[in-house]
Formats: C-alpha cells, structure tokens, sequence
C-alpha cells in the first residue's frame, strides 16, 4: 500500500508463546517507528506516539506488558531505552533514532478505555485473544472491527495492526480474515496459522492431544 502497511493475524493453538512474540513484536515495532515520513515529521513538541496492547480483559493485556517491563527492566541491552520508571499499564521507551519518546500501554476493550485508542498516533496496535472478541456491533458496546476501523487513521507510516489468539469457531472478524486471506501473501492481511506442538511440543505431547480431543473435539480442531 502508499503507506507500506500491513496487517497480520497470529493464530495458533494455546500455551504457544503468542503473547510473548507479539510482545517482542510490539517492542521492535515501536523501536523501529518511522517518525521520519508521513505524520511523524509533523509531530508536536511533546506529542508522544503510542503502541497499544488491547485485550477484552485487562488481565489477558497485561500479560504482554509484565514480559516488556521485565525485559526492560533487567536485559542489559534493552535497559537503556527505557524511560523513567513504567507506571502502572504503561512504559515508555526513546526511540533510538529520534530520542522522541513512545509510550506502550495496555488497553482494556470497554469502558473509555476502548475509546482512548483514536486518540494518539500509533506505532502498533497489538489486539490480544482477538477471535474471543465481539466481532461486530452488539447494543452500542465497543466491538473488534470498530476499533480497528478507528484506529487505521491513526496509524504512523509502516505501523501494523496485529492480532492473534485461539481459533474458536467458523465465525466472526478473525475468521474472515482467515478465509479472504490465508495463503495469499500479496494481500493486506498476512495471517499466520500453527499448532500448537509446532510452538510447545513439550506441551502438545499425542497423549495431551488425544485427550483434548476426546474430550473437547472442537478445541482440538
């Protein structure tokens, strides 16, 4: 596209690791942002870009944020990008090239929290668990696919939306995106599928999975 972004969706089985690579993925992104094209250039004097971790619980959100800080905190390459000392929910980074700061911050699907998301430039929007999230209107609530429309005009050039998560049925947002994109690289939407004994095997034994699969065969699927 003219702004050279991309969207992906990460799907995967559960105790994969997918919230520690996107968290990874939220870091690069936000170290990585091109403030040198675009409205970056136009940014204000103390105008502080964000990359955003969404979940519809704050809980699940801010799983990602504990492995960031921690990272921060004690990896001695990584130690000096981190700004003052995190705040609860959020961490701010210098950016390397710029010395502009960025904050990361978890944001909870409902309430003004959801809503808090249009209001800043954003260097990544990572959407946790987004299949388990309301794909579409449902009694005015704040849903997955009217955020991620409101968020696009805040992207900064190159800044993707990620969203990854369980698969959990032929329904809704994700599972669209998996149809209309999956094994079509020059689409928008890059999604990634694998199993979960792709990423765990120490956890996806064949005796785990059979009994998963007697048990909850949609699951397993």
């Amino acid at each position: 596209s003219r702004r050279k972004r991309k969207s992906a969706c990460g799907l995967a089985g559960i105790r994969g690791g997918k919230t520690l690579i996107c968290a990874a993925a939220v870091l690069w992104f936000a170290m990585n942002a091109r403030l040198d094209v675009g409205p970056g250039l136009h940014l204000k004097r103390g105008e502080r870009p964000r990359a955003s971790l969404v979940s519809a619980r704050l809980d699940n959100a801010e799983e990602a944020y504990r492995y960031l800080k921690g990272a921060l905190e004690e990896q001695p390459r990584l130690m000096p990008l981190l700004h003052g000392k995190p705040r609860m929910s959020r961490l701010t980074i210098k950016h390397p090239a710029t010395g502009r700061l960025i904050d990361i911050k978890v944001v909870a699907m409902s309430g003004n929290q959801g809503v808090n998301l249009v209001s800043r430039w954003c260097v990544c929007v990572r959407f946790d668990e987004a299949p388990r999230i309301a794909s579409s209107e449902a009694d005015g609530k704040i849903n997955l696919k009217g955020m991620i429309s409101g968020v696009r005009a805040r992207l900064l050039y190159g800044a993707p939306i990620i969203l990854i998560g369980s698969p959990v049925g032929a329904i809704g947002y994700c599972y669209d995106l998996h149809a209309n994109n999956f094994g079509k690289p020059d689409n928008k939407v890059t999604v990634i599928v694998a199993k979960g004994r792709w990423l765990n095997p120490s956890h996806w034994s064949p005796e785990t999975e059979d009994a998963l699969k007697e048990s909850d065969y949609d699951t397993w699927l």
